[in-house]
């Protein structure tokens, strides 16, 4: 995995402010370099960036550790065909 920096997650939209612990820097941390590493794979797997809104729009902030809604849609998150078939029952 690439090492984190700031500048690596605010380059992938994977930065915010929200993922700092009070007084637990190891959590903080830990927080960030997760939506680093979800970014870095959704990119890997050329999946589309998500949103907030989930439903985007023009007000639409780009989130790279969230999947597209296109790719949820066909439950790209989930590990295995399996369980890809077992969500649409």
């Amino acid at each position: 995995m690439t090492t984190y920096t700031d500048e690596a997650a605010k380059a992938a939209h994977c930065w915010f402010a929200v993922d700092r612990v009070p007084r637990d820097p190891a959590t903080t941390a830990w927080k960030r370099r997760a939506r680093l590493g979800q970014a870095l794979w959704r990119a890997s797997k050329g999946y589309p960036m998500g949103s907030q809104p989930y439903s985007g729009g023009s007000d639409a902030t780009p989130i790279g550790s969230r999947l597209g809604s296109s790719s949820r849609d066909r439950g790209c998150e989930l590990p295995s065909r399996r369980a890809r078939a077992v969500r649409r029952r």
